[in-house]
């Protein structure tokens, strides 16, 4: 599908302010907006112009379970009558002999789309003042993966957060900080007004992705593939050069699909930008890098609420009725740092790969733990790229329950020869994050969303899920928020995959974020530029952006490809 956006006449283009960007109007050839979204995410609710701007604290939705409502110290973390967290990702989270796939048909395009929003919505990042209150996880004396005499702990620091926070007088609990913006923005792809190293000298986002010529993002001119760098990791597992885009460095870099989607998304950037200065020369760069990031920003947004949310939840999402300034659109702490990362158990143990279309020419599977940060070095050529794609479409994911991937559960990353390493498990990373935020147990959570507790495991849990809850844990009001609400049955199972706790927790947290936000695509579009949007779906980015044919990819992006 190509679709033009705008159809400007050159005479009037005098009338264009410096900077301005220039939109398709339903009634008039041209339209003039000067109201371009701040780069650091502000302003996007003028009651609340601070809301989801980059470096500020996000919210909770639910009281906090700190035992002092503070939570400056460890000791006042809830949970102390729980298990530890490593033991309960080898009880809980342990994989199976064989995966258990998705009964939907959905492919692996889900999980990634789903990481690509988490990280358009931000990152926290351990707290680099003193002091940096590291916390241990302890390995317990028989675990089948890390030897406890020589790596007794494994060991992560506290979130930045707002010093603000976490003193007296209480209740003042510890809030985090979202580096990024909060809002769908496109900002994994444009930045947040950080400085990033770039082919040339390092500056801030976007000016040190642009091109600035065209409207046009960096890319390789060579492959089309992201810009690169010299790696400024220090570990020999790491490749000697990574790839640079908009989100946090060098973040893109960390899963093969992860770096394959940003691509997409600047190719789509500078593809679309071709478009609009083909149908008026007179454009200039600024006007024509605003106009793709519009485009870009307003796709991100349509997908995430028409193709993405359905398919992940079952639900559609509640009906758009217009900006609401009043509405509190900042990341809830429940969901950005617990329940959101459902994608977790979607992950597959290996990553299938096609040269050629029909699932002919079948390359080596990548190994999901040991292709992490190696995306530099398996993208060389467009081609590559194309490979990982078909391999995104045809390959189904996982079902959504208590395994989580080997490659994410039991790493170990090396920095130096010799050394001893840091130990790396996902599931029990999010358990003790959960603590760490003084978020609510899975059954005060369930009741604070109008759920009733869950008495039995069997209320809420398939046999599989409820044994290993039960094996671990002593009772359902015991249970950590990340564990019970990954391990729920789904909801709607015949058209989605989460259960009935994280599937309100994240349409509440779209609506908030959606309704708060002024630059929302329905809010500031016309009718004609909404319909153009929203007809224009995840395939057709895909499809316009990659060297595939049209007869290997749905029309749902989301649906394996036969």
């Amino acid at each position: 599908m190509k679709l033009g956006y705008i159809a400007v006449a050159a005479a009037l283009t005098a009338i264009v302010a410096p900077g301005a960007v220039v939109a398709r109007d339903s009634r008039t050839p041209i339209r003039v907006v000067t109201d371009v979204p701040p780069i650091n995410g502000s302003n996007h609710n003028l009651s609340d112009p601070h809301a989801n701007q980059a470096g500020t604290a996000e919210k909770r939705f639910l009281p906090d379970a700190y035992i002092d409502r503070m939570g400056g110290d460890e000791a006042m973390f809830p949970g102390k009558n729980r298990p530890a967290p490593r033991a309960i990702s080898n009880h809980v989270f342990a994989q199976d002999q064989d995966p258990v796939l998705n009964p939907l048909d959905n492919n692996n395009f889900l999980w990634q789309f789903g990481q690509f929003l988490d990280h358009d919505f931000g990152i926290t990042v351990d707290n680099d003042t003193l002091p940096l209150q590291p916390l241990n996880l302890v390995i317990p004396p028989n675990d089948p993966y890390f030897d406890p005499v020589i790596r007794p702990f494994m060991t992560i620091t506290r979130q930045q957060y707002d010093p603000r926070s976490g003193i007296l007088p209480a209740p003042n609990p510890r809030m985090s900080m979202n580096t990024q913006t909060g809002w769908i923005d496109a900002s994994q792809v444009y930045g947040y007004g950080q400085t990033l190293p770039g082919p040339g000298p390092a500056g801030p986002t976007p000016g040190v992705l642009r091109e600035f010529s065209g409207g046009r993002m960096l890319v390789d001119p060579d492959t089309n593939l992201l810009p690169r760098i010299q790696s400024v990791l220090p570990s020999p597992q790491f490749p000697s050069t990574l790839f640079v885009c908009g989100d946090f460095f060098p973040r893109c870099n960390e899963t093969p699909g992860l770096t394959m989607i940003h691509t997409l998304f600047v190719r789509e950037h500078n593809r679309k930008v071709a478009e609009y200065a083909a149908e008026n020369p007179s454009l200039t760069d600024e006007q024509l890098f605003q106009l793709g990031r519009r485009w870009v920003a307003s796709l991100m947004q349509s997908i995430v609420v028409n193709e993405f949310l359905p398919t992940l939840t079952g639900e559609k999402v509640a009906k758009y009725k217009g900006h609401k300034p009043s509405v509190n659109g900042r990341l809830g702490l429940e969901f950005e740092q617990s329940l959101y990362r459902v994608g977790h158990t979607l992950l597959p143990r290996e990553l299938q790969r096609f040269g050629s279309p029909g699932g002919h020419s079948p390359l080596p599977a990548l190994d999901l733990g040991e292709s992490l940060f190696q995306s530099p070095n398996l993208f060389q050529t467009s081609s590559d790229l194309d490979a990982l794609v078909r391999g995104f479409i045809r390959q189904p994911h996982e079902k959504v329950d208590c395994v989580v991937s080997d490659g994410v559960r039991n790493t170990l990353v090396v920095d130096q020869p010799g050394t001893a390493g840091t130990l790396f498990d996902l599931p029990a990373i999010n358990i003790v994050r959960g603590r760490e935020l003084g978020l609510p147990s899975y059954n005060l959570a369930r009741v604070g969303f109008g759920l009733p507790p869950v008495n039995r495991f069997a209320d809420a849990f398939d046999t599989k899920a409820a044994a290993r809850l039960r094996s671990v844990y002593s009772n359902p009001n015991q249970v950590d928020l990340f564990a019970g609400g990954i391990c729920e049955t789904a909801a709607h199972p015949r058209s989605g995959h989460t259960g009935p706790l994280i599937t309100a927790v994240i349409q509440r947290q779209i609506r908030d974020v959606r309704d708060a936000d002024r630059f929302w695509y329905q809010n500031i579009l016309t009718k004609e530029e909404i319909r153009e949007v929203e007809s224009y779906k995840l395939s057709d980015l895909i499809l316009n952006n990659t060297g595939l044919n049209p007869d290997e990819i749905n029309s749902d992006a989301f649906k394996v490809k036969h």
